[in-house]
């Protein structure tokens, strides 16, 4: 029995022996990979590295873009804000490439007044959604109008506005303009009449050319830009004696030499001089319309 499990053992041993290999493989840093896959991870972590440069770089630039995409909209906030939504891109563009606030000085400016004659008590006859629609209807047609003659509108009031030829941008024809736009606000009112006749309104323009003082006033929390001074009253009692004369459009003498330097033979009636409040001696009025 002792012979039999020896050599069952010694049987068992020679069939391991011929199982194991004849010699041990020597262990390679990266084993059996081929060298195809080892390329192909390489070239992987290289497109893998490059991808996130590149987006890196990308990503600097949309956040640059997108810094003076915010500057570029508070910059014209700020424009908004101190001249109103009603100022044309045109002169936001060309207040924008200033890059900074206007100056308060006293410079030449012309100033023009409109008014909506009788509109107050129309108001009474209409409901006030419609008055609203009305107003904001007629005052589209003529703010067009004083863009495109180089003007912004500086203040509405109420069935009226001021609006600047001037300032804050210099404009050696402001007068030429301003009388521009008046005689092109009287044409689309003339039009206005024609198509809407249950509406037909009446206007008064007056204008007048001087000094003034221009800045921007308020609060630290809101500030606007504004134009004081004697140039401004007058222009404001020249709209207001149309009223009195029958007229559409009343100048003063110094937007009159205004037109006579620059070749507008338009028609002009002297009114002679004319007694104002707030006015000493009397004030030369000319009607151009």
């Amino acid at each position: 029995m002792t012979r039999s499990r020896a050599a069952a053992a010694a049987t068992d041993c020679s069939n391991c022996r011929r199982r194991l290999p004849a010699t041990t493989p020597a262990i390679t840093p990266w084993g059996n990979i081929p060298d195809e896959t080892l390329i192909y991870h390489f070239s992987r972590s290289v497109v893998l590295l490059a991808a996130g440069v590149i987006a890196g770089v990308v990503a600097g630039s949309l956040r640059r873009q997108f810094e003076q995409s915010v500057a570029a909209a508070a910059a014209r906030d700020r424009v908004t804000n101190l001249f109103g939504q009603h100022v044309s891109p045109a002169v936001v563009d060309r207040l924008l490439a200033t890059s900074s606030e206007p100056a308060s000085e006293m410079r030449t400016v012309c100033v023009l007044f409109l008014d909506i004659r009788g509109f107050t008590a129309t108001t009474r006859q209409r409901p006030a959604g419609e008055t609203v629609a009305l107003l904001n209807d007629f005052f589209a047609e003529m703010i067009e109008v004083v863009d495109r003659h180089g003007g912004i509108i500086n203040k509405f009031l109420g069935d009226g506005f001021l609006a600047l030829f001037g300032a804050p941008l210099k404009d050696p024809s402001a007068a030429t303009n301003a009388l521009a736009a008046a005689r092109g606000m009287l044409e689309a009112v003339d039009t206005w009449n024609l198509v809407r006749p249950r509406q037909a309104l009446r206007i008064g323009i007056g204008i007048h050319i001087g000094e003034a003082v221009t800045g921007t006033v308020g609060s630290p929390q809101r500030k606007e830009y504004t134009v004081i001074g004697d140039t401004v009253n007058l222009a404001a009692r020249l709209e207001q004696l149309t009223k009195e004369t029958g007229s559409r459009l009343l100048v003063s003498s110094s937007v009159r030499d205004a037109m006579q330097a620059s070749g507008d033979g338009g028609p002009a009636t002297d009114l002679g001089p004319m007694a104002i409040r707030g006015y000493d001696e009397g004030v030369r009025v000319w009607r151009l319309a």
